[in-house]
């Protein structure tokens, strides 16, 4: 179907009884017997009107197809923001457990938990619980605390 560019709604039925329809109604009286003006007037309006309708018919289907149309563009839009915003929280995340395994590394400690023997835990612990004083004592030192 061709794509409607004007509401039919808008428009108008034409006076078929006027003069400038004269011709085709003296073709369609001189071609039925016994028909007058005013039938062939009402049959080409009746014609108009149909056709009319189903151009008013094809206009709501074309205006209900672009709606759906645009609900699916916008859904589209929305999931691909969605997706947007998960794959900058994933890096974010990313981001933050390397800067936080380089931070643990730097300090000298383990971040494999799972390779790390109950020892080398509590070797660390302590290892943090001197850097901590270490850092209070400095932090009074220098009149911060």
């Amino acid at each position: 179907m061709p794509r409607i560019t004007v509401d039919p709604a808008l428009e108008v039925c034409p006076d078929f009884s006027s003069q400038p329809y004269d011709g085709i109604r003296n073709t369609i009286v001189g071609a039925v017997p016994n028909f007058t003006h005013q039938q062939a007037a009402k049959q080409l309006r009746d014609a108009w009107t149909l056709e009319h309708n189903m151009q008013l018919a094809d206009w709501a289907t074309q205006e209900a197809q672009d709606a759906a149309d645009a609900a699916d563009a916008e859904q589209q839009r929305q999931e691909h923001i969605a997706e947007e915003q998960r794959r900058q929280e994933l890096e974010a995340e990313n981001e933050r457990l390397e800067l936080s395994a380089d931070t643990t590394n730097i300090l000298g400690f383990s971040t494999s938990r799972s390779t790390t023997a109950s020892g080398d835990r509590s070797a660390n612990v302590t290892r943090l619980r001197r850097l901590a004083r270490s850092l209070l004592e400095r932090l009074e030192r220098f009149g911060f605390l």
